[in-house]
């Protein structure tokens, strides 16, 4: 049965926090190849404080964790004195809060988010989380994205239903993929696990893990918990400076104990982690100890999960300031910045972070000064907004509120004007680097290979005589100033090592014009970077004229005067190294004008041609001019071609026979005509025809082959046609001889006009006419067949007369060719038919000639294809059903439907064109398959959904229930082999409440319930379990259970201020009536106004049902009196001013709400103050009861200054006091109770370990019916903090 926490603790909770002394509750607590990289340092500024306000602002005192929604629209606030969840709107732009509300434990009507602790939100951000150190749950809450409202789904409680590792929870985390929750109890000294329904937010128990469990080697008071990034691993910060290493399987989300991390072991104080994150990469872990005032860094191996502490900064060390009492931390979501809330320093200490290294640098701190406005009292929660630009701080002493900060770039920060570039020298030589950045107060700081170059901090990086060591080392440069920095990509430097250059050689000159040479040479080296270039005139110096780049071997030089002889010489360059000189080169330039041609001669001359050949002696003329005349007496010479230039040979055939003709020719440019060249004579021979037949031929328009001339001759000759419609096809190449006749052929001639041409064979003309064609207009293709999408056809048409065409249909357009003359193209545009039928178009094409009809042209183009497919999502289901959907891919009408009730259709069920639409499957709870169709149009989609499973596993048979003073033995028979396990339910005989109690492994035959209820007859429920089911349940009724409880409890402490170590809390449990009696005194008790929250008076109870709330007034009791507190030993002396707690509860009338104990810390002001306990127990049978003096383990607990010696003593005081047992020397007194002492420890949760040298006390004793008292004091009178508690062990 899970134990309810009084009400009281919240309020003891407050006192420490307030105060501020107690660190943590006791009981429940271009120019480069690279990129650069820039870097703003942005400093937080004040924005805006809200304050907590009765009535205005709740929710929000002592807010021990802030969250910011994944979507940046909410902040999240969790209140452990309010034991409520507040929420802000938030400005995204801004980052300004407004105030929206908060869900409360008294609104929800229920034990959860008593003393809430920790937040957690899905990644989606539709669910909330929040686990509670009092009321020992974690609660589920979903999230309205639009308003911020939080509305709970379910809470889950410490040893509900099996449930374990909740008890004091202190963090909780979900993981990336939002799958489990993970929580890190304090006083359990446990993790527990949860899986998560990424649907509904729900969240169900999975696994515990304590020390000793499962391979756990430490797992002692857990203070933080976090996942890692990446999911792969969990990581929990315990209480004694130690860091935890689970790891997690991200299907199941349970853990594997890893290893096990002491750090700060050095350090005075041991006891202090309070905050654990990482970087968004997940590289690094980043750890704050409140105590030792840190700032642990840890890099993680991302395949083992094993953490290495790489540093650990300090306050006041370093030039880190204002670390004091470090409660929680935040890294921005760039990774840039660590940002811790310093309690003890009322401040935010800012740290920026190397994202490579992972190392931190103080730069800020923020805090309230004097002249303020606001304050931020004791901050111990901060949270980052998901764009990294607004911090949010929860303070807790004091003044309770929200603090919301900016971060602001204060100052510009650098700029690249100039970036360092790559560098190549040869070894020896200097190098340099330079950048230049403009902004403010720069300072530069030179890096080779990404280490810092002590002493490079100027803008320019020289190294002088560089070695060959150096070559491929990489120089780049981070320029800073307050508003940050920005680094240079790596530029490379380049180190040759000295080369030998080879000389070109065969350099040669040409003139190209009077003012322009070409140079030529050949290129022997391999390595050179350039060629040097010289030149000189006739008695002169050389002199360089230019440079040729590496590989090229020829440069025009245009700088020439003209008729001025120059020498030339070149030679290759690496770098500063050259070769030897090449050869000279002499040339003269040229005159203006070209030099004229030579040696013009007469290659050849026959009867119908004459072939001149001659030598180009410029490299500046244009082309040539050839001139003739008929004879070579002759005195007029007539202009017969013009031809390109560096011609050196022409071929004549416009000559006749037997003649005589002169030639000669001259060159030009457009500076003039050079001098003639020489002349020279060529005579043509006899036409070597005598005869051919006919001479001439008139042929019809058409193309034909096979035309003949006869020829009569007694030597070669050549038959040549003058135009392009006539071929010759034989003699090959028209080169016949004797009387081999010739054969030609005709082209078609278009054209309705006549035309002439000749063949001159021998030198005698056969002269041809052909006839002109009719008038003609043909189209081709005779029809435009085209199919249904846009595009465009082509029309050819061939005619002899001018034609047009012209179209009327709306979906064809002519884009050219609409008319012409003789043959054409016409190209027509086709619109996309979306009809599903054929179409047709005519056009009209009409002709100028009135013996061609006008005709019509069709184009047809095809119909659309209709289009018509359905594809599922989903078709086959198991038998718990689900949803799917179809889509529907189409061009036409459609319609859906099902004709079966288990498969409904959704959304739009008919359309024209594509859609989609959703189905839903009922569960199916019969034993057979079944299937049904969804019709879309004439398509079936058939959906197949499986039949339920019906589990085959067998139930157990009773043995026994056996009743006994610590509760119920229940024994049973594993009749199933294939079991997962058994689970075991209970109801009260008369009652129809069934709570469930455990669920076991398999092959386990036995349980004992100790929280069986006291006084009542129990019916059990057993049933066995497998993955698909259970079996059927088998009943056993127990006799009534033996019924004994402590029906009242009271204590008195005190203490020298509620700031020091302080608390006082009872265990309730059972259904019914209890009365809570409490009462803070003393000057700093008052001031609290103590029980406002609770007052004194009835509470109607039920922890099976998870109820607890305020039913009316009580009238109080003399407790002291009841008890005997100052009679039962005579040497205590109670204070009457002494700031103190006294506290009560009691069973009223005959309820069945009892105490299972309690445990109270306060002090030992003097040698004869004391912290008392009293307790009645009532029923027919006897309780263990567990009693421990604690005093110096509470240094493992953070309280510094405790007691020694303590003396532990009981007393019965239902008549005259009578002193039972007492324990001075830590021996565990006993009067053999029927539980062992790990047993009673385990079920109580007591310290488990007491000092053996520090003077603690310990006594587990059986008890009957009777009023008991519990004294501790310290036997020396030595002063200072202890611990009494006192527990009903069973």
């Amino acid at each position: 049965m899970r134990n309810l926490p009084s009400s009281l603790r919240w309020l003891i909770a407050t006192c420490f926090l307030l105060g501020g002394g107690f660190g943590v509750l006791l009981a429940n607590e271009e120019a480069s190849e690279e990129e650069t990289v820039s870097e703003v340092v942005k400093e937080l500024v004040f924005i805006e404080q809200h304050l907590a306000e009765d009535g205005v602002l709740d929710g929000i005192e002592s807010p021990y964790d802030v969250q910011v929604s994944p979507d940046g629209g909410h902040v999240y606030v969790a209140s452990l004195k309010n034991d409520a969840i507040a929420y802000f709107g938030r400005d995204q732009e801004n980052g300004e809060l407004s105030y929206l509300g908060y869900v409360s434990q008294s609104d929800i009507g229920e034990d959860t988010l008593n003393g809430v602790r920790s937040l957690a939100i899905s990644p989606d951000g539709s669910f909330l989380y929040g686990v509670s150190m009092f009321s020992n749950d974690i609660a589920a809450f979903s999230r309205d994205d639009s308003t911020g409202a939080l509305s709970l789904i379910g809470s889950i409680y410490d040893t509900d239903g099996g449930v374990d590792g909740l008890d004091g929870g202190r963090s909780v985390a979900i993981s990336p993929d939002g799958k489990n929750l993970y929580v890190a109890a304090y006083d359990d000294s446990k993790v527990s696990v949860f899986s998560r329904d990424g649907t509904t937010g729900a969240i169900g128990f999975l696994a515990v893990y304590e020390e000793g469990d499962q391979d756990v080697e430490e797992l002692s008071q857990p203070h933080a918990i976090s996942v890692s990034p990446d999911g792969k691993h969990v990581y929990v910060a315990l209480w004694k400076n130690e860091i935890v290493v689970f790891e997690r399987n991200s299907s199941t989300g349970l853990l594997s104990y890893v290893s096990k991390l002491s750090y700060l072991e050095g350090e005075s104080k041991t006891l202090s982690p309070r905050d654990l994150a990482f970087s968004p990469d997940g590289a690094f872990a980043y750890v704050v100890s409140s105590n030792n005032d840190a700032l642990s860094v840890f890099s993680r191996d991302s395949e083992t999960g094993e953490l290495t502490l790489e540093e650990t900064v300090f306050n006041n060390e370093g030039g880190v300031i204002d670390l004091d009492g470090p409660h929680a931390l935040s890294i921005s979501s760039d990774g840039k910045y660590v940002y811790v809330a310093a309690f003890s320093s009322d401040s935010v200490t800012s740290f920026e972070r190397d994202s490579t290294t992972g190392l931190v640098s103080y730069y800020q701190s923020i805090s309230a000064e004097a002249e303020d406005t606001w304050d931020m009292n004791g901050p111990i929660s901060i949270g980052t907004s998901p764009d990294g630009e607004h911090v949010y701080v929860g303070s807790g002493s004091g003044t309770h509120s929200v603090v919301t900060f900016r971060r602001e770039s204060l100052v510009d920060p650098p700029e690249f004007v100039v970036q360092p570039v790559a560098v190549e020298i040869e070894e020896g030589e200097d190098a340099a680097f330079y950048a230049l950045a403009q902004g403010v107060e720069l300072s530069y700081q030179w890096m080779k290979n990404g280490s810092v170059l002590s002493g490079k901090t100027l803008p320019v990086l020289s190294l002088p005589a560089v070695s060959s060591s150096e070559d491929g080392v990489e120089y780049s440069v981070k320029v800073s100033n307050a508003g940050g920095s920005v680094t240079s990509g790596s530029v490379g430097l380049t180190v040759l090592p000295p080369i030998v250059v080879e000389a070109p050689e065969d350099l040669t000159a040409l003139n190209i014009s009077s003012s322009s040479a070409q140079l030529a040479w050949k290129d022997l080296s391999d390595n050179e970077t350039s060629f040097e270039l010289q030149r000189r005139t006739s008695g002169g110096e050389f002199t360089s004229i230019g440079t040729a780049s590496e590989n090229q071997t020829g440069y025009e030089d245009d700088t020439l005067d003209a008729s001025t002889k120059y020498f030339y010489r070149l030679r290759a360059k690496r770098l500063t190294n050259v070769s030897l000189w090449s050869n000279d080169a002499v040339i003269e330039s040229y005159d203006d004008v070209p030099q004229p041609p030579v040696n013009l001669q007469v290659k050849e001359q026959t009867y119908n041609k004459v072939l001149l050949a001659w030598s180009d002696r410029s490299a500046v003329e244009d082309g040539f001019l050839i001139y003739r005349r008929i004879d070579d007496l002759g005195s007029t010479w007539e202009l017969v071609d013009t031809i390109d230039k560096d011609a050196t040979r022409y071929e004549d055939r416009a000559v006749v026979a037997d003649a005589t003709y002169a030639y000669r020719i001259l060159a030009f440019n457009e500076s003039g005509n050079s001098e003639y060249s020489n002349s020279v004579v060529a005579i043509t021979g006899s036409n070597p025809v005598d005869t051919i037949s006919p001479v001439s031929r008139v042929i019809p328009a058409e193309e034909i082959r096979g035309y003949s001339i006869s020829v009569s001759s007694s030597d070669d000759w050549e038959a040549v046609s003058n135009v392009d419609w006539l071929i010759v096809t034989s003699p090959t190449d028209g080169e016949g001889t004797e009387n081999e006749g010739v054969v030609y052929r005709s082209r078609l001639n278009e054209s309705q006009d006549e035309r002439t041409g000749e063949i001159v064979v021998g030198g005698i003309e056969h002269t041809v006419t052909q006839e002109g064609s009719p008038p003609f207009l043909k189209v081709n293709p005779s029809k435009v067949e085209k199919d249904a999408s846009e595009g465009i056809a082509l029309i050819e048409i061939s005619a002899n007369v001018d034609w047009a065409v012209s179209e009327s249909s709306e979906w064809v357009s002519i884009s050219s060719g609409q008319s012409g003359e003789g043959s054409g193209v016409v190209s027509l545009h086709l619109d996309e038919n979306r009809s599903f039928e054929n179409r047709f178009a005519e056009l009209e094409i009409t002709s100028s000639d009135p013996t061609i009809a006008d005709r019509s042209y069709t184009v047809e183009q095809a119909g659309n294809v209709e289009i018509f497919e359905v594809t599922v999502s989903e078709s086959s289901f198991t038998s718990s059903g689900g949803n799917g959907s179809v889509t529907v891919s189409s061009n036409i009408a459609w319609n859906a439907s099902s004709s079966v009730s288990w498969l409904s259709l959704e959304s739009e069920l008919s359309g024209e064109g594509d859609g989609e639409f959703t189905f839903i499957l009922e569960e199916n709870a019969e034993e057979t398959p079944r299937s049904a169709d969804i019709v879309v149009n004439d398509t079936a989609i058939t959906i197949t959904q499986e039949a339920v499973l019906v589990s085959d596993v067998e139930a157990p048979e009773w043995v026994r229930v056996t009743v006994g003073p610590l509760g119920a033995e229940l024994v049973w028979t594993d009749l199933s082999e294939t079991e997962s396990g058994f689970r075991i339910r209970r109801s009260i005989v008369g009652s129809e409440r069934v709570v469930d109690v455990v669920e076991l492994e398999a092959d386990t035959t036995s349980y004992f319930d100790r929280d069986a209820p006291r006084g009542e007859t129990v019916e059990y429920r057993l049933v066995s379990f497998d993955g698909i089911g259970e079996s059927d349940e088998v009943l056993a009724t127990s006799e009534q259970i033996p019924s004994a409880n402590l029906t009242a409890v009271a204590l008195r402490v005190e203490s020298s201020g509620y700031g020091t170590g302080f608390f006082a809390g009872f265990d309730l449990a059972g259904k019914g009536e209890m009365g809570m009696q409490y009462a803070g005194k003393g000057t700093a008790f008052q001031k609290l106004d103590f029980g406002k929250k609770h007052p004194s008076g009835r509470y109607e109870m039920d922890t099976d049902g998870n109820e607890f709330r305020y039913a009316g007034s009580v009238s109080n009791q003399d407790w002291e009196s009841y008890f005997s507190m100052r009679t039962a030993d005579a040497e205590l002396s109670f204070s009457s001013s002494a700031d103190r707690l006294e506290y009560a509860a009691w069973s009223l009338d005959s309820s069945t709400a009892y105490s299972r104990g309690g445990r109270v810390l306060g002090e030992l002001l003097n040698s004869e103050s004391a912290i008392v306990f009293g307790f009645e127990i009532e029923g027919e049978m006897e309780l263990p009861i567990l009693i421990q003096g604690v005093g110096k383990s509470l240094a493992d607990h953070a309280v510094a200054d405790w007691a020694g010696d303590l003396k532990l003593e009981l007393y019965e005081v239902s008549g005259e006091a009578d002193r039972l047992a007492v324990n001075a020397d830590w021996r565990v007194w006993t009067n053999e109770t029927a539980i062992t002492l790990d047993d009673a420890i385990v079920q109580t949760n007591a310290i488990a370990s007491l000092s053996e040298s520090g003077g603690e006390a310990r006594i587990l004793i059986s008890l009957g019916t009777g009023r008991y008292l519990a004294v501790l004091t310290s036997s020396t009178g030595k002063t200072g903090h202890a611990m009494l508690e006192v527990k009903d062990a069973r």
